[in-house]
């Protein structure tokens, strides 16, 4: 299969479809599309003139977003009391969503992570709110 931009768009837009049988064909067979034609997803998705994608820094201008998509400069200081709570409420709060039985085990791994985090000392303020809109999404 050569590769047809008609084609891939159709095969793109079946991505989409309600059926995950559907969807599951058109992504195995826009896959093997590039791979036959001995392309990547960066050859595809990426202008002809550029020869490395940007990184998420690059693009954003920024290297981290808070919640409402601005940058915040605390995001990576060391948590205290203060913002948002205090170390104790952060370590409850971390012992009641690593209760849950029903986490992914990814998740359940970026938990303990961050509870080595607390132990030493490593917490951050954008740990903490991970952490708040965590426990507020699982509820």
């Amino acid at each position: 299969m050569s590769l047809d931009r008609a084609e891939i768009l159709v095969l793109l837009d079946k991505l989409g479809a309600e059926s995950d049988a559907d969807a599951l064909a058109a992504a195995r067979t826009l896959s093997q599309a590039i791979s036959e034609a001995d392309l990547s997803w960066d050859d595809l998705l990426l202008p002809p003139d550029m020869d490395d994608p940007p990184s998420f820094e690059d693009v954003a201008g920024y290297p981290e977003d808070d919640e409402d998509g601005v940058y915040d400069e605390d995001a990576d200081e060391v948590a205290d009391t203060g913002e948002l709570g205090d170390l104790g409420e952060d370590h409850a709060r971390l012992k009641r969503i690593l209760d849950i039985s029903t986490l992914s085990a990814e998740t359940r791994e970026d938990l303990i992570e961050l509870e080595d985090a607390l132990r030493q000392g490593e917490f951050t303020l954008s740990d903490r709110r991970y952490l708040i809109a965590l426990e507020d999404r699982l509820r």
